[in-house]
């Protein structure tokens, strides 16, 4: 029986090994609330960046779509603020942009995120498209090349990295792309531009003309001359179809004979003719 007992007492777990279980626990399920929480803002910093990004495409697409001819109807996406952001475009497709009811602002105040730089930035900080889809900055009048790439870094931000920042770069012709954080911006070189003769493969015999072309003279139309008044072609004489024969001589129409009488002989020649009801008998008499 003592045995039985101290084996019992021997089988449990002692108060230290408990503590070290607790906290080892407590340990794990901090870390995992802060991956938790970083994993969070991560995600809220991703997409404040990527609507940022979609609101430069869609500015893009109405300016190539509606072709402004005017800096100030230029669709564009306007910096306000460290956390805040708008852009306006032509919503309702009337053709021009009404700022006060068509711009669109974007606050994330509420997060950790912010607009940040190696230098101080200075705010409102704008890019718009031209009808091409070319970027540019500055106010209208003074503009300058598009200030990019925007950076959205979470705090605190003493180093911008892939873990805690995401850049948009907007190039010169307008292409937008995102970057990680810390990631060197693309550089885009000048074109190469062929330097090709003028005068190479054109025709010696033509010549170019650098001045003003002169007005051409008009060239007077000559009045036309009168012609003589046109003989007249005499009418053809008609000629007789045909030769005419004799007249013919009419026939006298025979006078009627008077009607016979019953029992009456015509007679030969006859003195008269039997008329209905009456017929020439066998005897030669009408009946």
């Amino acid at each position: 029986m003592k045995k039985l007992i101290q084996q019992q007492r021997t089988a449990g777990f002692s108060l230290i090994e408990l503590l070290v279980v607790l906290v080892v626990l407590g340990v794990l399920v901090t870390f995992a609330l802060m991956a938790l929480g970083r994993s969070s803002e991560n995600l809220r910093r991703q997409a404040i960046a990527k609507e940022f990004k979609v609101a430069l495409e869609r500015a893009r697409f109405d300016s190539l779509k509606r072709r402004p001819s005017t800096c100030e109807d230029m669709s564009r996406v306007e910096i306000l603020s460290a956390t805040s952001f708008r852009y306006l475009t032509d919503s309702n497709q009337d053709g021009t942009l009404q700022p006060d009811a068509e711009a669109r602002t974007v606050n994330f105040d509420s997060s950790p995120v912010r607009v940040v730089d190696d230098t101080p930035l200075v705010f409102p900080i704008v890019i718009r498209f031209d009808m091409r889809g070319g970027s540019s900055s500055g106010p209208c009048g003074a503009t300058t090349v598009a200030t990019t790439p925007t950076h959205f870094c979470e705090l605190p931000c003493s180093t911008r990295n892939a873990t805690n920042s995401t850049s948009i770069y907007v190039s010169p012709t307008g292409t937008v792309a995102l970057l990680l954080g810390g990631e060197d911006e693309p550089e885009f070189d000048d074109p190469d531009v062929s330097i090709v003769d003028m005068t190479y493969g054109v025709n010696e015999h033509l010549a170019v003309w650098t001045g003003t072309p002169p007005t051409p003279s008009p060239i007077p139309t000559p009045a036309g001359t009168p012609s003589g008044s046109p003989t007249p072609t005499p009418e053809p004489t008609a000629t007789p179809t045909g030769t005419p024969g004799p007249t013919p001589t009419a026939t006298p129409e025979p006078t009627p004979l008077p009607a016979c009488t019953k029992n009456q002989k015509p007679g030969n020649p006859p003195t008269c003719s039997c008329n209905p009801p009456y017929f020439i008998q066998n005897n030669g008499q009408c009946k």
